[in-house]
């Protein structure tokens, strides 16, 4: 997948606030500002995916979102060299819960 959305802080793969969506078994790269952007939702999981190459981050969650992080290849995210502390491989902030377990994580800026 390759996808330039409008804003950087936007992402490939959006939520858009529903529920329960889970992102199984997908290699989830090269979108201009984030892989996904997942917010204001519950039961949400990313399992056993390649996140890689994101502009500006692999997997961003923010305002109350509840995310299962499981088993995951998340790597060489921030690659258009944003702010660190507003990038990387998983940035998450504001969430309502997060279970990261099982991830290789590496050369995320």
């Amino acid at each position: 997948m390759k996808y330039a959305p409008t804003g950087t802080k936007s992402g490939a793969i959006l939520n858009n606030d529903f529920d329960y969506w889970t992102i199984r078994s997908s290699d989830l790269s090269y979108a201009h500002g984030s892989n996904m952007h997942l917010v204001n939702a519950v039961g949400l999981r990313v399992v056993n995916s390649d996140v890689n190459h994101g502009g500006r981050a692999g997997i961003n969650c923010a305002n109350g979102a509840d995310l299962e992080a499981v088993d995951n290849e998340i790597h060489h995210n921030n690659i258009e060299d944003f702010d660190p502390g507003d990038a990387g491989g998983l940035h998450c902030s504001g969430v309502s819960r997060l279970v990261a377990d099982g991830n290789e994580v590496y050369e995320n800026d």
